[in-house]
């Protein structure tokens, strides 16, 4: 799974996440996290996921484990632009408020 991180003000950082975000990659992003706030003091990253593919437990452990990381630093962590799988887990586990995602929109169905 590529990373790309980059600044995105005086004390924003953004990192872009690609493709599939499992066990097997999700310490790229907690390492991502942490040497960020060592090297700057931020105020918010934002973790772009638009283009993930597949987000499993590990992946939902290690985004709040960098939540907290980043909250220990005086940091905000949020997600922008998660793609409809990510949105899907994150809602299904109860997390999307965490990461400053609004619910899902409810789409009434109309009546027979």
């Amino acid at each position: 799974m590529p990373i790309d991180s980059a600044s995105a003000g005086v004390d924003t950082a953004r990192i872009r996440l690609v493709g599939e975000f499992d066990g097997a990659n999700a310490g790229l992003l907690h390492d991502e996290v942490l040497a960020l706030l060592s090297r700057i003091r931020l105020s918010r990253i934002v973790v772009d996921m638009h283009l993930v593919t597949l987000a499993d437990s590990t992946a939902l452990g290690t985004l709040v484990s960098c939540h907290r990381a980043a909250a220990a630093a005086g940091a905000v962590l949020t997600i922008e632009a998660p793609s409809p799988f990510v949105r899907r887990v994150l809602w299904v586990s109860g997390l999307q408020g965490l990461f400053g995602l609004a619910p899902p929109a409810v789409v009434a169905s109309p009546r027979a």
